[in-house]
């Protein structure tokens, strides 16, 4: 049976990386057709997980290379390092890290940022990690209810300018986050200034080059 592919990434060296359901990553050589697979979150990676969740965490959906070569990948069980030279995968995570709270430390959406590498997660808010200096800030929205696994759900994320960040959220709609201030704001929630903008269940997002948004919002299309 076909599964779902989750996410599509061309290294440098023309390889193509897709993220399959619960298949971690697999490598096409695009000269010989030859496929690779290799597992992210394993027994050795995630300790903390049962083995039903690792059934469904081994998925890998945004990617990014680096300099030196390797893919960073996002993953539900938190963010990971894979080094196309060796088949290995490292999970990065914070050193206070509670496996109690793996839940809250899912990620999704994939955004670099020079050293910074910002991720939205499902429950998960918003995260940042310093790739030099091992560091890790999460940042929630949406804390009525506490932790719940039904708020601070951002499905996607890009720059809006040097100093912001567009987020779609849905429990909150559309955002934006202050990287100075490290506040949120939800344009949406102006009745006043923005009565039209969607209030929840925003998805992926695009911006044109006109710098018009386009939206999912509930399967969808709204500019």
């Amino acid at each position: 049976n076909p599964e779902p592919v989750t996410g599509l990434f061309f290294d440098r060296d023309g390889n193509l990386w897709l993220g399959v359901e619960p298949y971690g990553l697999i490598r096409l050589n695009p000269e010989t057709g030859d496929l690779k697979r290799y597992d992210l979150v394993t027994v050795e990676t995630a300790p903390h997980l049962s083995r039903d969740a690792l059934a469904y965490s081994n998925t890998a959906y945004r990617f990014w290379q680096d300099d030196t070569g390797s893919i960073w990948c996002t993953t539900r069980d938190g963010l990971y390092c894979f080094d196309p030279k060796t088949g290995r995968a490292t999970p990065c995570r914070p050193a206070d890290f509670d496996p109690r709270d793996a839940e809250f430390r899912q990620t999704y959406s994939l955004l670099p940022d020079g050293d910074l590498l910002w991720m939205g997660g499902w429950s998960s808010g918003l995260q940042c990690y310093n790739r030099k200096t091992g560091e890790w800030e999460q940042y929630f929205f949406n804390m009525d209810y506490g932790k719940s696994g039904v708020t601070n759900i951002v499905d996607h994320i890009a720059h809006k300018n040097a100093e912001e960040i567009w987020i779609a959220s849905k429990d909150r709609g559309l955002g934006i986050f202050n990287k100075k201030t490290k506040r949120f704001s939800f344009p949406a929630h102006d009745p006043d200034a923005n009565p039209a903008l969607p209030k929840t269940d925003v998805g992926i997002f695009c911006i044109d080059r006109q710098g018009q948004l386009w939206l999912d919002v509930n399967d969808q299309l709204a500019r």
